[in-house]
This record gives C-alpha cells, sequence and structure tokens, in this order.
C-alpha cells in the first residue's frame, strides 16, 4: 500500500478519531481489533515509523505510544458532523500540513 495520510473515526460507546500517514490498508469491511499508524521504513532503515497522533488506536478508545504509554492529542468527539467540523480547523490543517511534508531519507 502507498503511504498516505488518514483521518480515521471509530465508532464504539464513542467516537474517537486518529490522524496519521500510515502504510497499512484499513479494514475493507470497516471491522478490526486496533488501527496501526505506522509506515515501512525504507529497506536500509531501522524499521517501521510512526507520524501521527499515536502509533495505535484501539476499538475501545485507547492511544497507545510506541512504548505503551497513553499518547493525547485528538479530542473524543460526540458525532460524526463534530468531527467533521475539527476537519475545519487550523489545528487539523496545521497538524495535516506538517504530517504530510515528512519524508524518511535514506542513508
Amino acid at each position: 500500500m502507498q503511504t498516505q495520510f488518514a483521518f480515521t473515526l471509530i465508532e464504539g460507546k464513542e467516537l474517537w478519531a486518529t490522524m496519521a500517514i500510515t502504510g497499512f490498508q484499513r479494514s475493507a469491511d470497516g471491522t478490526g481489533c486496533y488501527i496501526t499508524n505506522e509506515v515501512r521504513g525504507p529497506e536500509d532503515s531501522t524499521g517501521d515509523y510512526s507520524f501521527g497522533d499515536c502509533v495505535v488506536l484501539t476499538m475501545d478508545g485507547a492511544r497507545m505510544g510506541r512504548t505503551g504509554a497513553v499518547a493525547t492529542t485528538l479530542p473524543d468527539f460526540q458525532s460524526v458532523d463534530e468531527a467533521r467540523e475539527f476537519m475545519k480547523t487550523p489545528f487539523y490543517s496545521n497538524f495535516k500540513n506538517m504530517l504530510i511534508s515528512l519524508r524518511i531519507a535514506t542513508r
């Protein structure tokens, strides 16, 4: 899969969101246990990279960082419309632009 920017909502008891650069395909049928926000590094790199608000977003809304610590950047949304409105904010635009500007340099 080609690396791309993704703003993804998970609907459970509440709505949770994550925004990141990802190289992993989201579930085609909308099911899964978690969302991984990682990009495969070049062959001569040290591994995978994570560029986003968290490395993993679980189906219960837990946002996990690389060390297992909870990462918090995005709000929890009360509705899909609220998430759509968030996409119009300067924070969203600036964060997205910063993420899509990142590049992995090969050695």
